[in-house]
């Protein structure tokens, strides 16, 4: 799963240039993206949180 999570990341990373780069509109990937993220949390919180026992 992080692994995909990643590689979406840096999908819509490239998306999301790309639309810079034409003027075009952040939302199309961003939207997408941040469903995602926050699927990707609700899922599995580790991504995001490092674990207490350090």
């Amino acid at each position: 799963m992080r692994i995909g999570f990643i590689l979406l990341n840096c999908y819509f990373a490239g998306a999301m240039a790309t639309e810079l780069s034409h003027d075009g509109s952040m939302l199309n990937p961003g939207i997408p993206l941040a469903l995602i993220w926050v699927t990707a949390f609700l899922k599995d919180r580790s991504i995001f949180l490092r674990p207490l026992n350090n």
